[in-house]
């Protein structure tokens, strides 16, 4: 997409879908291939031949597993025959989010990513109606932005529906609206569960959007219908009431709500049934919890300052959902993740009673910067206007910093470390005096301690670590003294650093885990299967996992 000129492409599906999908499928033929090797690199290990262990795993189970799903076999089917590709090869790339889901709890080398989120619920003032913000976080800058678009389809005698996605993705089942005043985002939660009678995600929603239309036909076909894997659903309806679902194979947890005026609502990847995290301590991001509070904790001062405001419309909101606050504390460890993150593909409002959504155009990661896209007569024919507003304060490199990081992160995932070298130095010159230039100087260090082997440099990362201790937030702060530990280990024989340094109790783990073993080839297990999450703020360590 142009940025001078940011109409979002628009495709029309009518009448059958597999017809349908076969005919997006050639559509999509010329650009799917960057978007689906973008997303088949986020199930990787250190090792080739593993890998490629793992797909024929993957593909074998996938091809088994969905005999009972006629449709969603004829749908894929349909749309690999219009790419040109194999039916099992696009099923595979497809289900890449649901697999780094379980798939980790069998090949603990597979790093999990998140496909996080943050779902908004207000009541516009302007247009007496209700209005659904949505923040799409996924690790696929660079593809999932430079292709996306928005689809209205009327498929196989469904409601009229608008959706926003990409290129290589044709489900209408990650951001969506329909005629019947349903307004859906997908959100990831973590879970080990796989249920190989359960339905893949995009699939299950797709059947949902079609025959719901309010809360309790909603309810009790999500009763009826098993998922594959965890996930949550975050729903507005045309009377204002919102659901919030985990959906878990067999299983349901659920809240409901009602947005009304004066009141905004905020979800993100948090589970609805806290308990559940401890039992999920060992396979699921060890930092989930801190990055989902980071993310609430700003959300309060956002809501706060949106709830103080007279008259609330879709604008206001999609200005403050996409605009980070500013975090004016001096003590770097106090900043907080902000609810519009690095990984941000996808920022919008949707509000379907009116038949209207506004949207951020441009590269990734969106941030509110002063034109939006706006679509207006969303379920008849849709009609596409840039509108502006007020600039935003937010400076240039700030910007610029934040896509630095996401594209350090998207070098690493394909492979191309010398690259992810480079952004992360990008990085740290464009947040300058800012907390992020100490986040972006601890990943170029964790990388520097996986690739380097000099003992001059080690030493010297040694004293790096050292100094950004106390000035990250916690949970990066304990895995700062656990690179310490290491490097004092590999170097000196032995280390100063003690249980007591570290906060976080699954990283006290990794340390006392990490002090049994033998000092020979302790730098080659602890780097050979580190795998740096700087979209999520986190480090997976594999060498840890493959113990239990």
């Amino acid at each position: 997409m142009d940025q001078k000129h940011p109409n979002l492409p628009l495709i029309r599906l009518i009448g059958d879908s597999i017809d349908n999908f076969y005919q997006l499928g050639l559509k999509d033929k010329e650009n799917h291939s960057n978007i689906l090797s973008h997303l088949n690199s986020l199930i990787k290990t250190p090792f080739s031949k593993v890998d490629l262990t793992i797909r024929h795993l993957a593909k074998a189970t996938l091809k088994q597993g969905f005999t009972h799903l006629p449709e969603f076999q004829k749908k894929m089917k349909a749309y690999s025959e219009g790419l040109g590709i194999a039916k099992e090869e696009l099923t595979l790339s497809l289900l890449v989010p649901e697999i780094v889901s379980f798939l980790s709890t069998w090949v603990p080398g597979i790093p999990t990513s998140l496909l996080g989120c943050s779902s908004y619920f207000a009541w516009d003032d302007k247009t007496d109606s209700p209005i659904h913000g949505r923040v799409l976080d996924f690790p696929l800058q660079g593809s999932f932005d430079k292709n996306e678009r928005v689809i209205w389809s009327k498929l196989d005698n469904g409601p009229a529906t608008l959706s926003y996605s990409s290129v290589g993705f044709p489900y209408p089942s990650i951001t969506a609206m329909t005629e019947y005043g349903v307004s859906f985002a997908l959100h990831q939660k973590f879970d080990d569960l796989f249920n190989p009678n359960g339905t893949p995600i995009f699939e299950l929603i797709f059947n949902m959007l079609q025959k719901c239309g309010d809360l309790k036909s909603t309810l009790e076909y999500l009763k009826k219908n098993e998922s594959l894997t965890t996930w949550a659903f975050y729903m507005g309806f045309s009377n204002g009431e919102v659901l919030a679902c985990d959906v878990m194979g067999k299983d349901l947890c659920y809240k409901t709500y009602h947005a009304k005026a004066g009141q905004v609502l905020y979800f993100n990847n948090m589970l609805i049934d806290q308990a559940r995290y401890s039992k999920q301590k060992d396979f699921m991001p060890y930092g989930v919890q801190q990055y989902n509070q980071m993310r609430l904790d700003v959300a309060e001062k956002k809501v706060t300052k949106l709830e103080k405001q007279k008259d609330m419309t879709s604008l206001k909101l999609i200005k403050e959902m996409g605009t980070p606050i500013i975090q004016k504390s001096k003590r770097p460890e106090l900043w907080k993740c902000d609810t519009v993150t690095m990984s941000s593909v996808t920022i919008c409002t949707m509000n379907p009673n009116n038949g209207e959504s506004l949207f951020i155009p441009g590269a990734a990661p969106k941030f509110y910067q002063k034109d939006l896209l706006k679509i207006t007569n969303a379920f008849i024919d849709p009609i596409q206007t840039v509108v502006s507003s007020t600039k935003s304060k937010m400076k240039k490199s700030k910007i610029n910093g934040y896509r630095d990081l996401m594209e350090a992160q998207v070098s690493f995932d394909r492979g191309q470390y010398h690259d992810a070298y480079h952004f992360l130095q990008m990085a740290i010159d464009q947040f300058d005096g800012l907390p992020e230039a100490f986040i972006a100087t601890f990943y170029f260090n964790v990388y520097q301690y996986i690739h380097e082997q000099h003992s001059k440099v080690r030493e010297k990362l040694l004293l790096e670590f050292q100094n950004l201790t106390g000035k990250l937030p916690e949970y990066l702060n304990d895995h700062c003294y656990l690179f310490i530990y290491r490097l004092e280990k590999i170097i000196y024989g032995e280390s100063q650093i003690k249980e007591q340094d570290i906060k976080t109790e699954s990283l006290k783990e990794i340390l006392l885990f990490e002090m049994k073993m033998p000092r020979l080839l302790f730098h080659k297990a602890t780097s050979m299967f580190t795998s740096p999450r700087i979209d999520t703020l986190d480090i997976i360590y594999a060498h840890v996992k493959m113990s239990h």
